[in-house]
């Protein structure tokens, strides 16, 4: 007998997209960000393009952990980047305020897990596990 999974996907969803007709050169890009009076040109970095490919690569793994999945959230983070280091309280935020009520639902629909709602007042602290 397994334990209860409970599978979080905090991919955004959104694929990483460059507006430009012709690829700007490295000195483009650079110069675009560094000398005064240019509009910057928005263009994926590497590490944005590396991740977006690690991403694009695992969606099949992430769907088979979804069916699996006893509990399945997909927090709405869109408006978050996955290298914001800084916005991570926020991001935290977002999921727990996303999480409680599905959990909480969950835990009304399967009353045979002992102690749910030990559980449920340990989420809402913040000390479930």
């Amino acid at each position: 007998m397994r334990g209860l999974i409970v599978a979080v996907d905090p991919c955004r969803g959104k694929r990483l997209r460059a507006n430009h007709e012709i690829v700007p050169s490295g000195a483009e890009y650079i110069k675009s960000r560094l000398l005064p009076g240019r509009q910057p040109i928005d263009a994926p970095t590497v590490s944005r393009v590396i991740l977006q490919v690690t991403t694009m690569a695992s969606r099949k793994e992430v769907e088979r952990a979804r069916q699996m999945a006893d509990i399945y959230l997909n927090p709405p983070l869109g408006d978050y980047d996955f290298l914001d280091w800084g916005s991570m309280r926020e991001i935290e935020d977002v999921g727990y305020r996303h999480s409680l009520p599905r959990v909480q639902d969950w835990l009304r629909r399967n009353p045979r897990h002992r102690n749910r709602e030990g559980f449920a007042a340990a989420w809402r602290r913040g000390l479930a596990t």
